[in-house]
């Protein structure tokens, strides 16, 4: 490439912000710009000194490399059996010739499920410090793209996913992005559950196209639930994270607690705090909630808990 500076992403990422000034940081005597991994940076959102970057993003001095003629070196590096690919071989290759990042610069979220299900504290706290990401990184195996996704910001991945190429290019054009994007419900529902056994939950989601039932359960789920996402307005999350349990409660309007067996008493006492209506059936009820927003049906009565939630939509 015959440009003196070159930007590198990987395809896993999207870039939602502006990232000009990586155009134009100076190298400062070093040949290749990075973010610390995540694997291996502190938990201020820093790179450690001496950490090894992440090699999904990196902006690359190439007059010089061009220099000294890298690629031959790199390329017989590669012959040899590296555990991390082109990671461990740019990391060892260049060593003190890499200049740190800020994290904004390769947000790596698809870690976050690995964090949270080790309950690694540092790697959570880094996540948590990076507010305003300009590149956003899905590493890891699990991608966005995939039926069942168990990191965070999924949503923002399709949302470009979805773009209409024509639109991106028109470059001089105004653009309304609130044209595009995901399906608006009049009702974001929630489903905690740590069983595949929901009462009457499939009649509810054919009545009620217009709510969006979103299913949680900390556990892998059956199929007969991930079979249930045919359906437009149903979105399950198997083996979910916390952090992401957090975002259901906070944009919950609706608690169905039609669920079997045993129930996730933090869920539903944030869910009480926050005022949401709770409905269930008489099979699947708590009989002994005392909570005044809460409204048991009969095990037949799924026509008379439908009308409850379109009233429940209608309401201003």
């Amino acid at each position: 490439m015959p440009e003196d500076r070159v930007l590198y992403l990987d395809s896993d990422l999207i870039v939602d912000d502006a990232i000009d000034d990586l155009f134009t940081i100076p190298f400062n005597g070093k040949e290749i710009l990075g973010v610390g991994d995540i694997f291996d940076s502190d938990d201020q959102g820093d790179a450690t000194t001496n950490c090894l970057i992440n090699s999904g993003v990196l902006v690359l001095d190439n007059a010089a490399l061009k220099k000294n003629n890298v690629s031959r070196d790199l390329i017989e590096m590669s012959r040899k059996n590296y555990v991390n690919g082109d990671q461990q071989i740019i990391n060892e290759y260049f060593k003190d010739k890499i200049g740190l990042l800020p994290h904004k610069y390769n947000h790596q979220v698809g870690a976050t499920y690995f964090a949270y299900s080790r309950n690694d504290q540092r790697m959570i706290n880094l996540l948590n410090s990076v507010k305003d990401p300009k590149i956003i990184h899905y590493v890891m195996k699990g991608k966005p793209s995939d039926f069942c996704y168990w990191g965070i910001m999924r949503e923002k991945w399709w949302f470009y996913r979805n773009l209409e190429l024509s639109k991106l290019v028109q470059k001089f054009t105004i653009f309304d992005s609130m044209k595009i994007g995901t399906p608006k419900f009049a009702t974001e529902a929630l489903i905690f559950t740590y069983s595949a056994n929901i009462q009457n939950l499939e009649s509810l989601i054919k009545a009620l196209p217009e709510v969006h039932f979103n299913i949680a359960a900390y556990t892998e789920v059956a199929t007969g639930l991930l079979n249930l996402m045919k359906y437009p307005n149903v979105t399950v999350y198997p083996a979910i994270i916390y952090a992401r349990v957090e975002e259901l409660i906070k944009n919950c309007e609706l608690y169905l607690d039609i669920n079997y067996y045993q129930k996730d008493e933090n869920v539903l006492r944030q869910i009480e705090d926050k005022g949401i209506p709770i409905l269930s059936f008489e099979d699947t009820a708590n009989k002994d909630s005392k909570y005044s927003n809460y409204k048991i049906f009969g095990n037949d009565q799924v026509d008379q808990m439908t009308q409850e939630i379109k009233k429940l939509d209608s309401r201003e």
